[in-house]
């Protein structure tokens, strides 16, 4: 299906790549055309990687670039 999007697949080992925006789960669900339900099970699984802000009972945020990675990916498995 091409080339990464971003550089995450082929850096050196220990390299950590560069963080994108943080995004709500509103705008995570509206990206991916589901439900925020569905992103948040998405979130909870570990299919997609999020961060807490503030602790438990606070906002959930996905880095714009694990957002991207994601899409990639399941393009990827759909393509195979």
């Amino acid at each position: 299906m091409g080339t990464a999007p971003t550089d995450w697949t082929n850096r050196p080992q220990g390299v950590v790549p560069e963080r994108g925006r943080l995004l709500r789960v509103r705008e995570v669900a509206e990206r991916l055309n589901v439900s925020k339900s569905t992103a948040y099970n998405l979130i909870a699984t570990g299919q997609l990687p999020a961060q807490q802000l503030g602790g438990r009972g606070y906002s959930v945020r996905v880095d714009e670039l694990e957002l991207e990675r994601f899409i990639y990916e399941q393009g990827e498995g759909a393509a195979a």
